[in-house]
């Protein structure tokens, strides 16, 4: 369960964190932000759902061997060049 949502730099919101009791209920004026506080949590979701979805149902990603660079020149490509 929810208890504290934080929102950053998402429609109206630069920052703000609001803890969840139980129920949750938003109440407010008209153009106070409730909707996009619920279009939020459900932007939340639907990229969650996607993360799991790709990674087969798995919560966290499996471990990778390390990459190597092999070849002659190959690592040369990575090299910053100096400015002059």
């Amino acid at each position: 369960m929810l208890t504290k949502v934080a929102i950053r730099n998402f429609k109206r919101f630069d920052e703000v964190e609001v803890e969840l009791g139980n129920p949750v209920l938003f109440v407010g004026p008209n153009d106070a932000g409730k909707t996009s506080a619920l279009q939020a949590l459900m932007l939340w979701d639907l990229g969650l759902r996607r993360w799991t979805e790709k990674r087969g149902g798995k919560t966290a990603p499996e471990k990778r061997e390390r990459a190597r660079a092999r070849g002659p020149g190959w690592s040369s490509c990575f090299k910053r060049k100096r400015r002059a």
